[in-house]
């Protein structure tokens, strides 16, 4: 395996040298090979101080603009004291570009001493481009990079072009989802490669792995989820940020799991906010109207009431009842008092959300399927589980339309299916199948480790038990 890199001094004046708009492929064939001998780039200059064995593994896909993929490299300099002593390998000036095509690895090469191979360089500089819609996560090799790095034990070094940073630093500030929903659907099953040879045992190597293709994603996506909590905490993080950055982060932090420090953060808004515009203001009640919902998933069910009761009454009369704002507030309402088992006022609440965000965004938007699924659930507790199978398949079926196989909507979708199957259906076998579903989802969302993944194992497997047995229980299909 080829271990020689390039300083990024000269990287700079490489890239310098080659025009704007070409992509990696194109300069490969117009500035790499016409100049290399038959030899790699780091081959045929060896001995200049320029080489040296590499500190850094750079990975990329070949699509991108070169010389924006460089400055996205180069950018790690001002964190690495000016870059002295950094050596990246970037494939098309360290693999001998001539033979590249000739190159056809087997799964073992993939799974060993690839993988091997890129977790002893240390770091790794993966260059996400465009943020919304990464393309590495699209890419055999970029995947198979990424978790290289991470069963290695190696460093991850996410990098943007100064311009994809701006972008997604105004996205973060619009609470914007798209790298979410985008980071969801990834795959390493679906990915591509420009060899179908390689994608063909990349593959097998992944199926090969511990955990299977469910733990290759699993991993990918824990870290890319730890990537956009760091970039959001670096926007909005710090106790000089401006309010509305850290009011995103919060939000960030919350749909990721970590209530705990959504809940400090989510504080410091609403302080900030009530300080500066005062505590009726309705960007205080909305970051109120958040606060209370984390609370309730942090079982602080007294202290959040009063608090969504307070939002939703003030910003009926301020906004009126049709605002989205105050639907939001109203549908938070509805979930706390649910939790409490307050029922009836509950139902009444999720059904006004229902109804008016079906009207204004559309039957199978993730807005109004959320308490679709939610007064399934509750319709359920109290008997009504005629009414209650509708809207959970209504619920289950749109998320599948319009989310990610990796969305937390989708696991919660089929653990409540799988209940739904189980205690209305009587049928165990249907039930452990979707609960495994489940699992799986939640593996890939949480981690393997997580509480709401061990619960859905457990089901999973008590329900397969009971399949397995032929336990018929007694179930009521009112």
């Amino acid at each position: 395996f080829p271990t020689l890199g390039v300083s990024l001094a000269h990287l700079r004046e490489f890239a310098a040298a080659v025009p704007r708009g070409l992509t990696t492929k194109e300069v490969v064939e117009l500035h790499i090979k016409p100049v290399t001998d038959g030899l790699s780039y780091t081959q045929q200059h060896e001995g200049a101080p320029f080489v040296a064995p590499a500190t850094h593994f750079v990975s990329h896909v070949w699509g991108y603009d070169f010389r924006e993929m460089v400055e996205a490299v180069l950018s790690m300099s001002e964190d690495e004291g000016g870059g002295e002593g950094v050596f990246v390998w970037l494939d098309v000036l360290t693999v001998n570009q001539h033979k590249a095509s000739d190159n056809a690895y087997d799964k073992d090469w993939w799974a060993n001493t690839f993988k091997k191979a890129v977790a002893a360089f240390g770091h790794t500089v993966l260059v996400m481009m465009p943020w919304e819609d990464p393309a590495p996560l699209k890419r055999s090799w970029c995947l198979w990079e990424i978790l290289a790095t991470l069963e290695g034990g190696a460093a991850l070094d996410v990098r943007l072009h100064a311009r994809e940073k701006d972008r997604l630093a105004a996205a973060l500030r619009q609470n914007d989802d798209s790298v979410a929903l985008n980071m969801s659907k990834l795959d390493v099953a679906k990915a591509e490669a420009w060899s179908k040879e390689d994608q063909a045992n990349i593959l097998a190597a992944a199926r090969a792995s511990q955990g299977g293709i469910l733990g290759v994603n699993a991993s990918i996506l824990a870290e890319m989820r730890n990537w956009l909590a760091r970039t959001g905490r670096e926007l909005g993080g710090g106790t000089d940020a401006d309010l509305n950055d850290a009011f995103r982060v919060a939000h960030l932090l919350k749909d990721q799991g970590n209530q705990a420090e959504a809940e400090r953060m989510f504080r410091r808004v609403v302080d900030g906010k009530a300080a500066t515009m005062g505590a009726t203001h309705p960007e205080t009640l909305i970051a109120t109207s958040s606060l209370a919902t984390v609370l309730k998933e942090l079982h602080k069910l007294e202290e959040a009431e009063p608090l969504s009761r307070h939002v939703v009454k003030e910003l009926t009369a301020q906004l009126g009842s049709a605002n989205a704002e105050t639907i939001t507030a109203s549908n938070n309402l509805a979930l706390l008092l649910h939790a409490k088992g307050e029922l009836d006022e509950a139902e009444a609440l999720y059904r006004d959300v229902i109804a008016r965000r079906k009207f204004g965004l559309g039957r199978n938007d993730p807005a109004t399927l959320s308490p679709v699924n939610n007064l399934a659930v509750l319709l359920k507790s109290k008997g009504d589980n005629a009414a209650a199978m509708p809207l959970l398949r209504w619920a289950h079926e749109g998320y599948l339309e319009t989310l990610g196989h990796a969305h937390p909507k989708v696991g919660q979708s089929y653990y409540n299916l799988a209940v739904f199957m189980q205690e209305i259906e009587g049928d165990s076998a249907t039930a452990a199948e979707l609960m495994r579903k489940a699992v799986d989802t939640y593996t890939l969302c949480y981690g393997a480790d997580n509480s709401e993944t061990q619960m859905a194992r457990t089901n999973a497997e008590l329900f397969q038990a009971l399949a397995d047995a032929g336990v018929k229980l007694d179930y009521d299909k009112k």
